[in-house]
């Protein structure tokens, strides 16, 4: 049984509304933080953007003039590094997935695309709980 109590704001591009589940998401990131044990009354972004989106944020914040996955901004950060956030003690910060991307990559590994995107919004998670590869 999942704990009650993380702020977990899930926001879809108007063109990106059908492909990945914002319940889903939502269950995905409590799940995870659950498991990680994370204090209760903690708050995740997570935006599922198209590739556009992804592009410009990637560049503006990452200096990469392509189209990435999933790009993860901790909270924690406090240079211009990181997009405009409203930073509580609370807040881990944000999550931005290209479904766009996720669904290429799922017919590359012949995998549905909420797989594929569990994997991505997981490993962006684990960025922001400061888990490094």
């Amino acid at each position: 049984m999942l704990k009650p109590g993380y702020k977990i704001e899930v926001s879809t591009e108007r063109e990106q509304h059908r492909m990945i589940p914002q319940k889903w998401v939502r269950h995905l990131v409590e799940g995870t933080l659950n498991a990680e044990k994370v204090e209760l009354r903690s708050k995740v972004e997570v935006l599922l953007a198209g590739d556009d989106t992804v592009r410009a944020l990637n560049e503006q914040y990452r200096a990469q003039d392509s189209v990435t996955d999933v790009l993860s901004f901790p909270a924690s950060q406090s240079d211009n590094d990181f997009p405009n956030f409203s930073v509580s003690p609370n807040d881990i910060g944000q999550i931005i997935l290209s479904v766009p991307q996720a669904k290429r990559q799922a017919d590359e590994f012949s995998i549905d695309i909420k797989q594929e995107a569990a994997h991505l919004i997981v490993h962006g998670l684990l960025h922001l709980l400061d888990y490094d590869h």
